[in-house]
């Protein structure tokens, strides 16, 4: 994982390649002997500065909307108080890579969770589930499993599901080029073009 730090006044991130320049492997694991030596060596969300993200991808595939790999799914979003990120970010990250997710999808349709994000903001944290095959997001069970089963007295506002190719900062032919890369790791936002990236520490 890894922790970039992005200054912009909100959410109006413009370039893809600003994006993905300001994304880094952290470390790639392939058994939860690894995953655990990551995860207990990291800083927490609650370590880190506003407009930090961590992210946890299956496989090769970045965490980018216009990744080939994900480009034909969806992430469901939610909010939290920023006091409940460590415990929230834990246990999507332990439902993650525990396949705890698996049983949430439609039957009929080939879908898989294939990561899970924090980012960190001024006030609420911003968590997304993401999904390969947003034609599975109707009638997923995604948001219940962590309302109702992982997190039941957690007091989350603002869920929802959004398709990645609908997002207005979709961008359409991606250089493959851009996109090379993967594993487990972390960055910033969409950065505006008025703005410059610094990196943290």
């Amino acid at each position: 994982m890894e922790n970039r730090l992005n200054t912009d006044d909100g959410d109006r991130w413009e370039y893809l390649q600003d994006y993905t320049e300001n994304l880094k492997k952290i470390y790639k694991v392939s058994t939860i002997e690894g995953f655990w030596q990551v995860f207990n060596n990291i800083p927490t969300p609650n370590n880190l500065h506003p407009r930090y993200s961590f992210h946890l991808m299956r496989g090769d595939r970045r965490p980018i909307w216009e990744d080939p790999l994900n480009e034909n799914g969806g992430y469901w979003k939610l909010k939290c108080h920023k006091n409940n990120t460590e415990l929230v970010w834990r246990e999507l990250v332990l439902a993650a890579i525990g396949e705890q997710f698996r049983g949430c999808l439609k039957d009929n349709v080939s879908d898989n969770i294939v990561g899970v994000s924090v980012s960190i903001r001024d006030r609420d944290d911003h968590f997304q589930i993401w999904n390969e095959n947003w034609e599975g997001a109707q009638g997923a069970t995604i948001v219940e499993k962590v309302t109702k089963e992982l997190l039941p007295k957690m007091k989350f506002h603002s869920t929802f599901y959004k398709e990645h190719k609908n997002h207005h900062k979709f961008e359409k032919n991606v250089s493959n080029k851009m996109l090379n890369g993967g594993g487990f790791g972390g960055g910033g936002g969409r950065k505006n073009k008025n703005n410059k990236n610094k990196n943290g520490g």
